[in-house]
């Protein structure tokens, strides 16, 4: 099973500003990225679109007979093609970990106070998505808090005109343990048990 990270942003600035920046990532309506969607700060090519559709049917090959499935790695293996051709990526991951920072589209959005939202992505924060969205709206600052629920890292960024500052917390700091608190990555009826071991390697894609 591989890594989520949860994580917290808020976005700060004038009020008018703050409505702008939030109206601008909804996705469509109905989804379950209708309040925050990354395709809607960079938008996925067509070609990785494909390639991300294909992949994900690999869920039902239990179920496909032996021609049906060699069909359908053919057709993955074509969108692959088309996506390296058109996009220089060999598939979507790697398209959307360079473009969006994480593994995936964010999921499980809820909202907060005006400017927050909580969400959770594969492997890594989205740190790209949001250097491209402060570089697009300049009189904003954007806060992101970062938890994996590996326990490889925790920690903050701050995003302000297309750049970020990061800033990796001890795992078992008070900050950090606070922090892990408000995104719920956090047990006070077992934290005195594992919790206290340090996490693996730190690593942020």
């Amino acid at each position: 099973m591989f890594n989520v990270v949860y994580q917290r942003m808020l976005i700060t600035g004038q009020p008018k500003q703050v409505r702008a920046v939030m109206e601008s990532i909804r996705g469509r309506c109905g989804t379950e990225n209708s309040w925050f969607d990354l395709a809607s700060i960079v938008e996925m090519p067509e070609a990785v679109k494909i390639s991300a559709e294909l992949t994900n049917l690999d869920i039902i090959y239990e179920i496909y007979r032996e021609n049906e499935i060699r069909k359908l790695n053919e057709r993955i293996m074509e969108a692959e093609e088309r996506c390296l051709a058109e996009t220089g990526y060999m598939n979507w991951r790697e398209w959307t970990f360079e473009h969006w920072g994480s593994g995936s589209n964010v999921s499980d959005v809820v909202e907060g106070e005006p400017g927050e939202l909580r969400f959770r992505s594969d492997f890594a924060p989205i740190t790209a998505a949001l250097r491209a969205l402060s570089a697009k709206f300049k009189d904003i600052d954007i806060l992101l808090e970062f938890v994996d629920s590996g326990r490889a890292f925790v920690g903050f960024m701050v995003f302000i005109d297309g750049q970020e500052d990061r800033f990796l917390l001890d795992w078992c700091s008070t900050d950090a343990r606070d922090m892990r608190r408000r995104l719920d990555c956090i047990d006070d009826a077992v934290d005195e048990g594992d919790d206290l071991y340090p996490p693996p390697t730190e690593h942020i894609n």
